[in-house]
């Protein structure tokens, strides 16, 4: 076939409409909205394209004419035979249809007229017309046509539509060929999407596709009729033998998966695709399909597409890179897809729910158990009374930066005579001549969460919070406990209105008397240091009245042992919020509270008359930092005061510092090991502390644990410890004799009681299946005979004689003690976390299991069915494990959320 200029073949198409416009009628009809468009792209490319090769033809041509003329005159026949020749090999080498025409023609005025499909009809009827005049333009129009070929159009009108319907239905391989070819979609334009289209079209080139995909696989895709599995795999196989290689042009799809998230759930039709993207022309937003729609270019690589066959089923198109590849399940029904989500997310949601509740029953165990024996002493106490001052919110820091400017003035000596008075710019005189002069100190580390409730439940009963007081916000213990309130002969406690009505509540010998919120926000707001005030004007009252001719009954119980004055000093909590900590409101705020100490020993001491049998313990129940905040863990937060002093208490050790370090602590009890970690924990606050408390580093320090303190209580007053207890008695706060290797015994007794009643209860519970904690069988009961051998040996007279003797059983007595102290702490934190390995399997088994559920759900996100988890016959394993497991929980009678 002959080519024109540019090696580009002339399509057929541009020569008929050449000459329909030629002998086209001047008159022509209105075109139409699709030949307009037509005619404005190919009339003035066509017209161009012929007036040029014409022009070159007839150059050309008119040099053939003359040599054929000469070939003539000079040959004969010869050279009629070999012009014969070339004008065969000439038809042999050249279509016919691209021969030049002659000018007459091209240069008819209607050639530039081309907007009518069915020009070609009106072609032959004036090409016929001008045959019959015999005219010259007829003579020459005759031989230009001669042994040419016309390929007639159909003169019907053609839409956009219909044409791709035809090219369709004279496919000669249905199932396997495309749509369109590429030929053919050029000739239509579906190569030229813009951003937008008419929706309406998109909607007629879906209607072509739904029925090309009937013809391709109606009988599988229609088919109702029940099967079996078998048949329905046979079927689904040669669903998708059909469909593999499925043109997509026209199909309603929807984005399952996507490289790119925004395209997940987008609905359109499909209008183009090429070898790695897919066009789809998307829903106009109005209601009206004559409106634009959307083209969007998806990518093929790592997406999966649903196809919707007809309203009752689906079909999932899993396509990668050039290959659109059909899943093994190819139909599903496109409602139990959105219900299988539903259903997963409820399930996801109900586990998760389950095991919220199950920390409950990990780790919010309530320590306290009833029925535990109380361990009494044998000797009479030191202390007839103690007076407890809670300093709430006091940072240990700040209150042992004894003196502020002058530090290297102090004598530290305690023999020293020097003044009170004569302590310069000192922030808290009174403790700190207490500390140098008569007690001992320290620093007490508390636990979380560092808030006034919780820690004032482990300062007055030796456990720590019960984690079910999350559940009341911090502000009331939900179980009942014992304390040295209840344990007391009379108790008297004045302070906030959350505080002390707690402590008070299950202690009827307790009086207790706090201020109204109204007088709390009112004295907070003038001075917060007047609510220590109040506490402190309290206390005077109460030895005002306690007299014997005013309150008879006041007086004796003042005067009985075993006496606890509780004094909570609220204005620091507050100063600290509301100025901060370094702030010179609340250092203000401590040394009133130093000066508030001071009046009520002195008010004490001046009511019993100077009897020495008063014993004083000042602490703090947390810390804050620098804005006032507290709660969590922070070293600023757990570190608090203790100073103790009075009847009992050892006074302070003078030390001689070697090295680096610049404190001598002593960790004398079985805390020791968690005070040390606790410390190592806090560098930066002890170096802050070895330059700020540079006043005290000639003193031995003792730091304790904030739960040792009701313990320190106890012994100090001869009260039986808390049932509950769990602290250890810092015994070197006490004074070497008899008596406190006593009050070592009792302890170590009291938490032994404390293990063997825990378990007692998991031995009820578990019956025959119950692993007890050998030690606290077999070494424990050795240990209390022991113990006792060696406190009888201790002499109850003090005199010089028996020094060294009596110095060997204390420590003998001391050592034995820790060491059942130890057993016994053990065995109470075994019994407390005795099912934590049965749950936290059942826990992690439930994870992993729903890991695996939404893995399979990930995988088939639109095949996944819950159903799937079940199965139509029971596993008589599995049935077997989930009985045995069952009965075992019954047997140990489990609560009811561990078979869950």
């Amino acid at each position: 076939m002959a080519t024109s200029t540019g090696g580009k073949k002339r399509p057929r198409a541009d020569l008929l409409s050449s000459l329909d416009a030629a002998f086209a009628p001047a008159t022509q009809p209105a075109a139409n909205k699709y030949t307009a468009q037509a005619a404005a792209q190919a009339v003035p490319k066509g017209n161009k394209q012929q007036a040029y090769q014409h022009s070159k033809r007839k150059r050309k041509g008119g040099k053939n004419g003359k040599q054929q003329d000469k070939n003539v005159k000079e040959g004969g026949k010869g050279g009629n035979n070999k012009v014969n020749g070339d004008e065969t090999k000439k038809e042999a080498t050249m279509d016919p249809l691209y021969e030049k025409l002659g000018a007459d023609l091209l240069s008819h005025p209607q050639v530039k007229s081309l907007t009518n499909p069915r020009t070609l009809y009106k072609t032959l009827n004036n090409y016929l017309e001008e045959v019959t005049k015999s005219t010259r333009a007829a003579n020459s129009a005759v031989n230009s046509l001669k042994t040419k070929v016309l390929t007639l159009d159909n003169p019907v009108k053609m839409t956009v539509a219909v044409a791709a319907e035809k090219a369709i239905a004279t496919a000669s391989r249905a199932q396997t060929a495309k749509l369109l070819s590429g030929r053919r979609r050029r000739e239509l334009g579906l190569h030229l999407l813009s951003g937008s289209m008419k929706y309406n079209d998109a909607e007629q080139l879906n209607e072509i596709w739904t029925r090309y995909i009937r013809q391709v696989a109606g009988g599988e895709i229609n088919a109702v009729e029940s099967v079996d599995k078998e048949a329905q795999r046979t079927r689904n196989t040669r669903l998708q033998a059909k469909l593999k290689y499925m043109d997509l042009s026209g199909c309603p799809i929807e984005v399952v998966q996507s490289q790119n998230p925004c395209n997940v759930g987008l609905r359109g039709i499909v209008v183009a695709e090429t070898q790695q993207t897919i066009q789809i022309c998307c829903p106009p937003s109005s209601s009206d399909n004559d409106s634009d729609g959307s083209i969007r270019t998806l990518v093929k690589v790592d997406s999966r597409f649903k196809a919707q066959l007809n309203p009752t089923r689906s079909l999932l198109l899993e396509v990668r890179c050039t290959t659109s590849h059909i899943t093994s399940r190819t139909l599903c029904s496109t409602t139990m897809a959105g219900g299988g989500v539903v259903r997963l997310l409820l399930l996801g949601a109900a586990f998760h729910a389950l095991c919220i509740l199950s920390i409950f029953d990990i780790y919010f165990q309530s320590p306290v158990e009833s029925s535990i024996p109380s361990a009494n002493y044998t000797s009479n106490p030191p202390a007839k009374r103690v007076i407890v001052f809670t300093v709430d919110g006091c940072r240990v820091d700040k209150l042992y930066k004894v003196t502020a400017a002058f530090p290297d003035r102090l004598n530290l000596n305690p023999a020293s005579k020097m003044a009170l008075d004569d302590l310069p710019n000192s922030r808290t005189p009174f403790l700190g001549d207490v500390m140098r002069r008569r007690g001992s100190w320290g620093i007490s580390h508390n636990h979380v969460p560092t808030e006034s409730r919780p820690c004032h439940v482990a300062l007055t009963a030796g456990m720590y919070e019960d984690p079910h007081a999350v559940t009341k916000n911090w502000k009331q213990h939900p179980v009942p406990f014992d304390s040295v309130f209840n344990q007391s002969n009379n108790a008297f406690i004045f302070g906030n209105r959350d505080v002390a009505p707690m402590l008070a509540r299950h202690a009827p010998q307790a009086h207790e008397e706090h201020y109204s919120a109204r007088e709390e926000s009112e004295m907070a707001r003038e001075d917060p240091s007047l609510l220590d005030v109040w506490s402190f004007r309290k206390i005077k009252a109460l030895f005002a009245k306690g007299t014997e001719k005013r309150d008879s009954e006041l007086y004796a119980q003042l005067n009985q042992d075993k006496l606890v004055i509780y004094c909570h000093f609220l204005g620091t909590d507050l100063s600290g919020p509301k100025f901060g900590a370094h702030s010179r409101e609340y250092l203000e705020n401590i040394a009133v509270v130093d000066e508030l100490v001071e009046k009520t020993e002195k008010l004490v001491e001046k009511y019993f008359g100077y009897d020495g049998r008063s014993a004083y313990v000042l602490n703090s129940d947390h810390g804050m930092d620098h804005r006032g905040d507290h709660g969590d863990e922070a070293p600023a937060k757990t570190r608090t005061a203790i100073v103790a002093w009075g009847a009992g208490v050892q006074g302070p050790i003078a030390v001689n510092i070697t090295g680096d370090r610049m404190f001598d602590i002593e960790l004398p009890t079985q805390s020791r090991a968690e005070i040390q970690m606790r410390l190592g924990a806090q560098q930066h606050e002890e170096q802050v502390a070895e330059r700020e408390w540079a006043a005290l580093t000639g003193l031995k320090r003792k730091d304790i644990m904030q739960a040792d303190v009701a313990p320190l209580i106890s012994a100090l007053v001869g009260l039986p410890y808390p049932r509950n207890s769990g602290g250890v008695l810092p015994f070197t706060y006490l004074t070497k004799n008899k008596y406190r290797a006593n009050a070592v015994r009792a302890n170590a007794q009291q938490l032994y009681q404390h293990a063997l009643q825990k378990e007692e209860v998991k031995r009820a519970r578990r019956g025959w299946l119950f692993v007890p904690y050998e030690p606290l069988r077999s070494h424990a009961l050795d240990l209390a005979e022991q113990i006792d051998k060696a406190l009888n040996d201790i002499s109850d007279d003090e005199n010089e004689d028996h020094t060294t003797r009596d110095e060997e059983a204390h420590q003998l007595v001391e050592t034995l003690s820790q060491e059942m102290i130890d057993i016994s702490r053990n065995a109470i934190v075994y019994y407390q976390r005795y099912d934590w390995l049965f749950l936290f399997g059942a826990i992690v088994l439930g994870y992993v299991g729903l890991a695996l559920v939404l893995a399979v759900a990930y995988i088939n996100p639109l095949e996944f069915r819950l159903r799937w988890l079940l199965t139509h016959t029971v596993d008589v394993r599995s049935a077997v494990v989930a009985a045995v497991m069952i009965w075992w929980r019954f047997l140990a009678d489990s609560p009811v959320s561990y078979y869950l």
